[in-house]
């Protein structure tokens, strides 16, 4: 019970973080304002986080966990390479346009970490890649995709197109409501599958 009461408080106060950054930036939020926005002490925060920057830092692996479990659990192995290469463009698609603050500080850590490769934020961002991998190689085993392509290319190219994507839909956020339209969705897919030549015959 205690341990779920932590956990709970925890993501509360990330969460808290999370829209704090998003909307005045990194040097323009202080402890207090976050102790204030999740209603726990300012004390309460460092039991949880050494630093400001600890916190900033712990926000995109806490919502990047949760994504990467989700697309695991909707992996099916009777599925095919299409099947699953659609599942992995849909889910990070629809969580990043339903989580706009998270998108933002994700990019922005991202730049501040660009050259970390021990940084929390950077091996999430190896997972995502390292899972896209594998389902691009089923691809190929099962002929839908050309023999001897490049992964690194490939995966590039996806979740580029897929940031890119993102980053347009929710350009102007805190202005207008973000409406995850499903011919939008269908349209990426479908971009994202002529580049990378996907045999429809298979």
């Amino acid at each position: 019970m205690k341990n779920t009461i932590k956990n709970t408080k925890r993501e509360r106060i990330i969460e808290s973080a999370m829209l704090l950054f998003a909307k005045y930036g990194y040097h323009g939020v202080c402890m207090d304002d976050v102790a204030r926005e999740a209603e726990v002490a300012k004390g309460t925060l460092y039991n949880y986080f050494f630093s400001k920057e600890d916190l900033y830092d712990s926000i995109v692996p806490f919502r990047l966990n949760n994504l990467l479990e989700s697309i695991q659990k909707a992996f099916d192995k009777r599925k095919n390479m299409k099947q699953n290469l659609k599942i992995y463009i849909t889910h990070i698609y629809s969580f990043m346009v339903e989580n706009p603050c998270f998108f933002k500080i994700w990019k922005e850590c991202e730049n501040r970490h660009s050259f970390n490769d021990k940084n929390e934020s950077n091996l999430f961002k190896k997972k995502m890649r390292s899972i896209l991998i594998s389902v691009l190689e089923e691809g190929e085993k099962e002929k839908i995709l050309t023999d001897n392509i490049d992964f690194e290319l490939y995966t590039d190219l996806i979740l580029g197109t897929i940031e890119a994507s993102v980053g347009r839909k929710i350009k102007n956020f805190e202005k207008n409501e973000i409406i995850l339209d499903e011919k939008e969705k269908e349209n990426l897919i479908k971009f994202i599958f002529n580049s990378i030549n996907i045999n429809n015959n298979k």
